[in-house]
């Protein structure tokens, strides 16, 4: 999608009419995101190097905000899972922001399969197989011993649509986890959860957009930028996380 563009979609309970300026962040790497493992609500640390991206994405935004690019932030949200509080941090400290936790953030609970790899979950559980694969119909899957896409879903679209409804007129940050983001980007997008995998989002990647009433401007999405000055290996790792 282009940037700056608008469309029109309605997310939740209706926004206030004053543009929001929502800039949404995900965690570092931790050692889940490398394994490949199904990591929802197990509070997985950052690795040395996820602390290294949330250093370079908290300058890197700090920045922008401090020269004027970007508005003062008036509000930082974030998940209680110490890989996104930690990530966060990068962003409280150097603006003397205090970080509101909301346990609605936290990433999806996969219940009996956290801590699986895919392969493992279509071994081990052979009708939850379809959850992989790129169909509508994964999309009513409920984790055994956990919640289902639908209730997840749910979940978001309420939690963004009270920080939306809280702060009108105002720049807010969301640091969260790659299926939370997903699903918001998708709704307010495409105005459809079940399209969270075109709006897959990197570690430490930024996105922005603005909602207004029932407008909604995108001005990026998974923006990686700041990483250019990684090394080669560096800059493949992220590439490689980036694109599980």
């Amino acid at each position: 999608m282009p940037d700056n563009a608008t469309t029109t979609r309605t997310y939740g309970r209706p926004p206030a009419a004053a543009p929001t300026l929502l800039t949404l962040v995900r965690h570092g790497q931790t050692p889940a995101n490398v394994a490949r493992l199904l990591s929802g609500v197990t509070d997985d640390p950052l690795t040395p190097f996820g602390e290294r991206q949330a250093a370079a994405m908290g300058a890197a935004l700090v920045s922008v905000i401090r020269d004027g690019t970007l508005p003062a932030v008036d509000a930082l949200y974030v998940s209680p899972l110490q890989r996104a509080r930690r990530t966060a941090a990068q962003i409280a400290a150097p603006l003397g922001l205090t970080p509101v936790v909301r346990d609605a953030l936290s990433e999806v609970n996969f219940g009996e399969i956290e801590g699986l790899t895919p392969e493992q979950v279509g071994e081990r559980y052979p009708h939850l197989a379809v959850a992989f694969a790129p169909v509508s119909e994964s999309f009513e899957i409920a984790w055994p011993g956990g919640e289902s896409r639908p209730q997840f879903h749910d979940r978001v679209r309420d939690v963004f649509a009270g920080i939306v409804a809280a702060h009108p007129a105002a720049h807010v940050v969301v640091v969260a986890h790659g299926g939370v983001l997903s699903a918001a980007l998708a709704h307010y997008l495409a105005g459809d959860s079940r399209r969270w995998r075109d709006y897959t989002v990197g570690n430490c990647s930024l996105s922005r957009l603005t909602v207004a009433g029932e407008a909604v401007t995108l001005h990026c999405v998974n923006d990686l930028a700041y990483l250019d000055d990684l090394t080669p290996e560096e800059a493949e790792a992220v590439e490689r996380i980036a694109s599980q």
